[in-house]
């Protein structure tokens, strides 16, 4: 077969460079001659990798994606044998002075972690097995990627985190774009007035049933010249479409967080189980400490530093739990009178270890509001908004200032009282061509995001507060801006 022919048609493509100083020069291309974004900034963070370039190729593996390449001269008999041409052709080289560095690009060789960044959200990303991608680097030019001492692969280093680091935020805009081109949209069948879901696929069964392709009939033979009633009918089929589309997404997105909802209780009550125990072993490890002191001095005082190490580590996963939990399945708590400070300041501290590493500064200020609240409802949306400033925070230049800006407010909408929470931060904000994607379910701009923060955070303020969230521009800080407003329950 040729695999030159295909690899030389891709559906998208990533072509371009990035600098010694992190400025990537990059174009990125679906389905066209036209590059549909070209992206000039910078992708460098801490270590220097040093200057590479990228070409990256990819297809989607459906039938319907396949079918152009079928009629190419690949020596292909069927779809099955173009899908496998890809496969077999897939993975990403390096090459270092034009000599390919080894085991890159081998099957099953996935140093990128594509496999496990889709297995995350396989709404958004790519797997190993579509991708045919090509980095060029040097000797001279990249002297922190060193070769392991049997050659086999890159020695574990800042510089080589670092690659792997430019690497995957440079394929995150063309999963972007991808993104774009294949986001849902409603279909309807041809006469039938049938949304069916994304492009290739059926929908769910049980809303095929949702047609008023029989009643069209009806009134097509009894009442062919009314136009009136025709009209009627086109709305209302129109109508039917976009709530059965809206049911439909709703319905994958719960379906998947149901699941993910079993598999974090069973993560706490087996996890804390554990940490309770570990608490146990450390007070007795403690008591032993103590026996030890008289004996061995020395001994004594390295027990208390394994201790204290032992406890930091427990506190963390304590603190990590707390984190999730609120993607549990549990049922949730009755709602109770709380200080909106007091809440806001507890989910922050759980993202104390994450703060100070990025050198974040947080102030929650504005009115003290007192609503009736269930806790796990703020923490929820605080520790979404927040983490999210702060890992974008950790993507700006080191001594450029890193402030989140916590406010809420009592406010009047409508003759009736309601509650704003505004979070800001000075970081990069949100890009202008990805704004009305940001609350899509497993979107994600963040190179391993797996995309529900923002959807989880609004069906929160939506189904318990009767609320809103959305993006403010501009906001009180430079950067991005979210701002929840909770209607229900807030006198």
């Amino acid at each position: 077969m040729a695999a030159s022919e295909a690899l030389a048609h891709p559906r998208y493509r990533l072509i371009g460079s990035v600098d010694t100083a992190g400025n990537a020069h990059l174009a990125v291309y679906a389905d066209g001659d036209e590059p549909v974004e070209v992206v000039e900034e910078n992708l460098r963070k801490d270590s220097d990798s040093g200057p590479l370039k990228l070409d990256f190729r990819v297809w989607d593996l459906e039938k319907s994606a396949l079918q152009p390449l079928f009629h190419l001269d690949t020596g292909a008999r069927n779809l099955t044998e173009v899908r496998k041409l890809i496969k077999d052709n897939s993975g990403v080289t390096l090459y270092r002075d034009g000599f390919r560095v080894q085991p890159f690009g081998e099957p099953g060789f996935d140093w990128l972690g594509f496999d496990q960044r889709r297995v995350n959200n396989p709404t958004m990303r790519l797997s190993n097995n579509q991708v045919a991608g090509f980095v060029y680097i040097s000797a001279d030019d990249n002297p922190g990627l060193q070769d392991r001492s049997h050659r086999e692969g890159l020695i574990d280093s800042p510089e080589y985190e670092e690659l792997k680091t430019v690497i995957l935020q440079a394929i995150t805009r063309l999963e972007i774009q991808r993104y774009k081109l294949r986001r849902p949209e409603p279909i309807v069948q041809p006469g039938a007035g049938l949304l069916t879901g994304p492009p290739g696929g059926r929908g769910h069964g049980v809303f095929q049933s949702f047609s008023l392709e029989p009643l069209r009939q009806v009134a097509t033979e009894r009442y062919p010249n009314d136009v009136v009633l025709g009209r009627a009918i086109e709305e209302a089929t129109e109508t039917i479409n976009e709530g059965v589309r809206k049911v439909q997404e709703i319905i994958a997105q719960f379906s998947r967080l149901a699941t993910l909802g079993t598999l974090v209780d069973v993560v706490l009550h087996d996890g804390r189980t554990a940490l309770a125990r570990m608490a146990f072993d450390l007070r007795q490890l403690g008591k032993i400490t103590k026996k030890v002191e008289e004996l061995d001095a020395e001994l004594s005082a390295a027990l208390v530093d394994l201790r204290t190490d032992f406890t930091a580590q427990e506190r963390a996963i304590d603190r990590l739990f707390t984190r999730i939990e609120p993607l549990s399945g549990r049922q949730r708590g009755r709602p109770r009178e709380l200080s909106l400070h007091q809440s806001i300041s507890e989910a922050v501290s759980v993202l104390e270890s994450e703060i100070t590493r990025h050198r974040v500064d947080v102030t929650v200020g504005g009115e003290d509001v007192t609503v009736t609240a269930e806790p796990g409802d703020i923490r929820t949306l605080v520790l979404n908004l927040v983490s999210n400033a702060v890992y974008w925070l950790s993507t700006t230049p080191g001594g450029t200032e890193r402030a989140v800006l916590i406010e809420t407010e009592r406010t009047r909408e409508g003759g009736a009282d309601a509650v704003d929470i505004t979070v800001s931060d000075s970081g990069p904000g949100v890009r202008e061509e990805i704004r009305e994607l940001i609350f899509d379910t497993y979107f994600s701009d963040k190179p391993d995001g797996i995309g529900l923060g923002l959807s989880i955070a609004g069906s929160v303020v939506k189904d318990f507060y009767d609320g809103d969230l959305w993006l403010v521009s501009p906001g009180p800080l430079a950067g991005a801006s979210f701002r929840a407003r909770l209607r229900r329950r807030v006198g």
